[in-house]
């Protein structure tokens, strides 16, 4: 179990780290365009014309922006500018704000993408050297063991080095007429 354990560690950060990186790094999803069912009119009045050539001077439609005129009234007419894509205002002169926008939403993404790959390197070089330190004392531990059992083995057994000499002690002080501590409390 302790052999597999470090592999199964690997693969669940691996996995939770290729999980947080795909979900930063995609752009958000957008619905789909819908399209609108078509509409069958037989009576459709528009009130868009083409603008005359002094409408189209004096109204000045910039960044190929095309002019038209409304007519409300007979006689009532004013002019006004439509612009090509990536433009807006009365005359096409200021660019989309959107666009920007669109553009800045873009960098806080990739910004978020890089932050979270940059997060999770670290996350796995801490958790690999987690692992390795783990593993050596684990190494050095059961060499301890090995080193403890083998000085077991090597050294004299419980009976023959204190006990024994602790007995010899005894009667030597028994033979020279000290008597036994034991035998003087009892």
């Amino acid at each position: 179990m302790h052999q597999l354990l470090p592999q199964y560690i690997i693969w669940t950060v691996c996995s939770t780290l290729f999980t947080i990186t795909y979900g930063c790094g995609r752009t958000p999803a957008t619905p789909r365009p819908t399209t609108a069912a078509p509409v069958t009119t037989t009576s459709f009045v528009s009130n868009r014309k083409p603008c005359t050539q002094n409408e189209t001077v004096s109204q000045g439609c910039l960044n190929g922006g095309t002019c038209f005129v409304m007519e409300f009234e007979e006689g009532h007419r004013t002019t006004h500018c439509y612009c090509k894509e990536n433009y807006i205002g009365k005359t096409c002169f200021y660019i989309d704000p959107t666009l920007i926008f669109q553009r800045e939403r873009e960098d806080h993404v990739k910004a978020a993408a890089i932050a979270a790959s940059v997060v999770g390197i670290v996350l796995f070089v801490t958790v690999i050297v987690c692992i390795l330190v783990l593993r050596k004392r684990y190494i050095r531990r059961k060499a301890q063991e090995k080193e403890k059992e083998k000085s077991e083995k090597e050294s004299p057994g419980p009976n023959t080095a204190t006990n024994g000499g602790h007995q010899e002690t005894e009667q030597l002080l028994i033979r020279n007429g000290v008597p036994n501590q034991s035998e003087t409390r009892v």
